[in-house]
């Protein structure tokens, strides 16, 4: 059987979702079960993300990171411990792609659509109310695509 590829990705912010750690763990641990031996894709971004990637890295999965652009300027406006996160986990991944050296407006679409080209499915974790975003954006493209998405409500 031919592994899959899924994309992750999820919300920034999970102050508002006292739940969503649990929610984003037991979510990964079924998906797990489901397809065995995947390739899972991710930013790192901060939030639902970088939650995930601990999680998946804990349960011995293929992670590969797709960057925007580079750690340094990804990551630029982002506390100290969420930068350490990121950095933990780059050294812990089996690759690291990333897309642009520097900032560029389109960096972040430019990354859901190399996730997209590449995925079997889309898993996202969003709040279903908050109507903008990358993350919503992606879905929409998803969908356009004919990818399946795995929405996990937080």
């Amino acid at each position: 059987m031919t592994s899959s590829t899924l994309a992750l990705i999820g919300h920034h912010s999970l102050d508002c979702y006292p739940r969503a750690q649990t929610v984003i763990r037991q979510a990964l641990l079924n998906l797990v079960a489901q397809y065995p031996g995947a390739l899972w894709l991710t930013s790192g971004a901060v939030g639902a993300e970088q939650v995930a990637v601990d999680q998946l890295l804990e349960l011995d999965q293929r992670v590969q990171l797709v960057l925007p652009f580079a750690p340094a300027v990804m990551s630029l406006f982002w506390s100290a411990a969420d930068y350490y996160t990121l950095v933990k986990q780059l050294r812990r991944v089996e690759s690291v792609e990333i897309l642009r050296q520097t900032y560029h407006v389109d960096g972040h679409r430019l990354r859901n659509q190399r996730m997209l080209q590449r995925a079997n499915l889309l898993v996202a974790f969003l709040d279903p109310v908050v109507p903008f975003g990358h993350t919503i954006t992606t879905v929409r493209e998803a969908l356009h695509r004919q990818v399946p998405v795995y929405w996990v409500g937080l």
